[in-house]
């Protein structure tokens, strides 16, 4: 089922900014209330955020401003009340149709679906994990967290877990910092990868990618400033037929895209990547000097957030699944293993009815 909520419209969502010196450093002085929406969220042009301006969607300090000109002081809170808009259908029927896979008083974890970003971006807010789990248990009334621990990318399936209370959040948040949660992914990479078992260990940072409007910079390999990374692949089995090789994953740290990238690196994208090629690094089509993005967004588009054509790090059509996790409760503190068989989909692409993720590991 896909949720066919497409055409209705989103209550809007109000975005904050209190204004910190980091914020000012990086725009014109004296700071305007244009230069500051123009500078840190060129997403919109200068010409859309004056339109916003004179439409009373910012205010400063509760106050409604329409005047671009009027100055942005250290301290101030800015918000920026986004009208409502449509977003991007999701492939469940509603918040009640979330997978789970464990649930108890400290957490709830939830098996991902595809094209479901965890958090709230661009065009998607009410269709985001977060505000599906949230909604699922009434978070606000019944006084609950339910924050994501970490991250998995749009086009990512499987094992997802959230905290329902702070003194969850922070055992579990160190412990993921401390690099004693295990977690394990299945890839689907292309080609016959040439050894049985790997490492990959190559520096990711970011590089100039002008499709990315709002920072300029995706994340890929990067030999020069990029932070350490490793990757362990294990080959399970190379399809012939198919050209392709299922692996087990495993991550020592914690990059954007670091499996991607690593397997990317290694010369063997992952399958439907649209993004990075063999070295870690965006196809050179999307990345040429005379390939621009519009001066201005389409005014149809506007109450949309327009993200572009351009081929972005969380366009999905890549095959990864979140496969295992491995912790301690933190509560009892006793060991909890957490696994997740792969969704149909991934399934076909290999030709094969389904994959059993116990017997993978």
């Amino acid at each position: 089922k896909t949720e066919d909520r497409g055409q209705k419209m989103n209550e809007g969502y109000i975005y904050k900014d209190k204004v910190t010196q980091k914020h000012l450093n990086k725009c014109p002085s004296p700071t305007t209330l244009l230069s500051f929406y123009s500078t840190l969220y060129p997403h919109s042009s200068s010409t859309t955020w004056l339109k916003k301006i004179h439409a009373g969607f910012i205010s400063i300090d509760g106050s409604v401003q329409t005047d671009p000109t009027q100055q942005v002081k250290l301290g101030s809170l800015l918000e920026y009340r986004r009208p409502p808009w449509r977003e991007p259908d999701i492939p469940i029927a509603s918040k009640a149709d979330l997978p789970i896979l464990f649930e108890d008083d400290q957490m709830v974890i939830i098996n991902k679906p595809t094209t479901i970003p965890v958090l709230p971006s661009g065009k998607y807010y009410r269709h985001s994990l977060l505000h599906l789990v949230r909604s699922r248990y009434d978070a606000k009334e019944k006084d609950l967290l339910l924050s994501p621990i970490h991250r998995l990318g749009r086009g990512t399936t499987g094992v997802l877990l959230f905290a329902k209370k702070e003194k969850a959040r922070a055992i579990l948040s160190k412990a993921f910092r401390d690099r004693l949660v295990h977690k394990t992914y299945l890839a689907i990479m292309k080609g016959s990868v040439p050894d049985q078992s790997f490492l990959v260990s190559a520096p990711i940072g970011l590089v100039p990618y002008p499709a990315c409007r709002q920072m300029g910079h995706l994340w890929a390999a990067d030999h020069v400033n990029g932070k350490p990374s490793r990757s362990f692949f294990r080959l399970f089995q190379y399809y012939p037929e198919k050209d392709l090789s299922l692996c087990r994953v495993t991550i020592e740290t914690g990059r954007p895209h670091q499996i991607r990238i690593h397997s990317a690196w290694k010369g063997h994208p992952l399958y439907g990547d649209p993004l990075y090629d063999v070295g870690g690094l965006p196809y050179q089509e999307l990345v040429k000097k005379d390939k621009k993005l519009p001066l201005e967004i389409p005014e149809e588009e506007e109450n949309d957030e327009w993200e572009g054509e351009e081929v972005v790090p969380g366009d999905c059509g890549y095959y990864l699944h979140s496969a295992r996790l491995v912790f301690q409760h933190p509560s009892s503190g006793l060991p909890l293993e957490i696994c997740c068989d792969p969704p149909l989909d991934f399934c076909n692409v290999l030709g094969i009815p389904s994959i059993s993720v116990q017997k993978v590991f």
